[in-house]
Order: structure tokens, then sequence, then C-alpha cells
């Protein structure tokens, strides 16, 4: 359908968009790009869609309500444990990437 490009196209750039902001803003590397996009995908098909009559993207393919008090905040600093020497520092810190 060629018809269908334009709505593509523009859903391209604005993930893209999306994901410069979102690298900038946390001031992550360039190589967390993936990363950055699967989140914007993950958040962008469960938010409330205009082209859909405001209904959920998810819900609509699954034919299940989904949850969405289950995301977390893309790029919080966390720790994670590491078995060091005795006197070492037993974490490191690291950003938070999943949902």
């Amino acid at each position: 359908m060629p018809q269908k490009n334009g709505i593509v196209e523009r859903m391209n750039k604005n993930l893209l968009e999306r994901t410069r902001n979102m690298l900038s803003h946390f001031g992550l590397d360039i190589h967390y790009w993936i990363e950055v996009v699967c989140a914007l995908c993950y958040l962008v098909n469960r938010s409330l869609s205009t082209s859909i009559i405001f209904k959920i993207p998810v819900n609509i393919l699954s034919g299940k309500l989904v949850d969405n008090f289950e995301w977390r905040v893309f790029g919080c600093p966390t720790y994670y444990y590491v078995d060091n020497h005795m006197f070492k520092c037993r974490s490191r810190e690291c950003l938070w990437r999943d949902f």
C-alpha cells in the first residue's frame, strides 16, 4: 500500500528525533541507540494513538488489556553487585535501560 508510506516515514522520523533527544538528555553514547529505539517503540505501542481513535495499539493487536504500571524510568542510575576483594567497593553504577 503506497498510500501508507507517508505515515511510516513520519513515524520513523519521529522515532529518530526522540532517540536523538533521549541520547542527548541522558548523556548516553551513540552505541546505545538500539536500546533507546526499542524503549521508544515499547512506549509508543503502549500509548494512546490518535490514528486509531485514542486506543492503545497493543490492546488492539493482542486483544487483551495491557497494564501500563510496569513502566520504569529509562536511563536512571542503578547499581549491580560485583564480588570484589574484601576491601573494595562491591557495587558498580550503571544505567537502567530495560522495560
